[in-house]
């Protein structure tokens, strides 16, 4: 039903409802969120909006996005913001797109996250986790790797180095090369992960939240 805006004022929470009528958001459907470094906030509503200063910046198909159905966005070191889609990345630097397909050695097309970490973009996609160093893409999956499955749906840092992987099987921790199953969210459906302000883990599921 579009998204939903919440402002603190004097201690009470103050919600606004953002839709496609308000004639910025493409779509009332978002699947996804994602705060440019450079300033205001991006959309997955069908094709990216971002939202700064009050502005509105839709981008679609005829400027050269792949698919308009945005999965994940993630910026890289350059200030380029990345949008996963089931087709493939398309990169925008803010002028015009560059695309990644199998065409220009991407593994695997369907994206589903992304995560910048320095000159390093990672993608999780339905058919493993990628690393990218700006030349090659590399492929991670239950042989290679030793994820508990190569169906990768978030990919977040560890605050003491590595990645946390969340997986259709169970969350991973991944050094880069090798991952080792957290047992106690083993077999699961791991849909998402986020820091608390203390620093505890949050891990969402089909099944519910652990911490």
């Amino acid at each position: 039903s579009g998204v939903n805006k919440v402002t603190m004022a004097d201690g009470k929470a103050k919600w606004e409802l953002i839709t496609a009528s308000d004639k910025g958001l493409p779509d009332n459907v978002v699947t996804a969120l994602f705060a440019d470094p450079k300033g205001g906030v991006w959309f997955g509503a069908g094709t990216p909006a971002q939202l700064s200063g009050g502005k509105w910046t839709v981008l679609t198909q005829k400027q050269g996005l792949l698919l308009e159905a945005v999965t994940c966005m993630a910026a890289d070191s350059k200030g380029r913001v990345w949008f996963g889609t089931p087709d493939g990345i398309s990169i925008w630097d803010g002028k015009k797109f560059q695309n990644m397909t199998e065409k220009e050695g991407l593994p695997e097309v369907r994206i589903q996250a992304l995560l910048a970490e320095g000159d390093v973009m990672w993608a999780g996609t339905a058919n493993g986790l990628l690393r990218y160093d700006g030349k090659a893409w590399q492929r991670f999956d239950e042989k290679n790797g030793g994820l508990p499955s190569a169906d990768v749906n978030f990919v977040l840092p560890k605050t003491n180095g590595g990645l946390w992987v969340g997986t259709s099987a169970g969350l991973a921790q991944f050094d880069g090369k090798q991952a080792v199953l957290v047992p106690e969210v083993a077999q699961e459906i791991i849909t998402s992960a986020a820091y608390g302000k203390d620093g505890t883990l949050w891990v969402g599921s089909m099944v519910g939240a652990y911490r």
